[in-house]
């Protein structure tokens, strides 16, 4: 198990696999690791249709971004 905790105390579990989860500050793609903010449904189904069909690796849509942008969900 490999959960993520943060101090507006969020957790995310990441060994689950490949999902949506909303939350309050928004859409997060979880499971084989990646914790991958999303800026709609939408979205987040295409990044997880993307990833199954890369078998578990970012799609190429998914830029790196800093620290803070992740957090935002920009």
């Amino acid at each position: 198990m490999s959960i993520l905790r943060f101090s507006d105390g969020e957790e995310f579990d990441t060994s689950v696999e490949l999902q949506l989860t909303h939350r309050k500050d928004g859409w997060y793609v979880i499971g084989e690791g990646n914790l991958i903010p999303v800026e709609s449904l939408d979205k987040g189904r295409e990044v997880v249709k993307e990833m199954k069909k890369n078998k578990g690796g970012l799609p190429p849509m998914i830029q790196i971004g800093r620290v803070e942008d992740i957090k935002r969900g920009r």
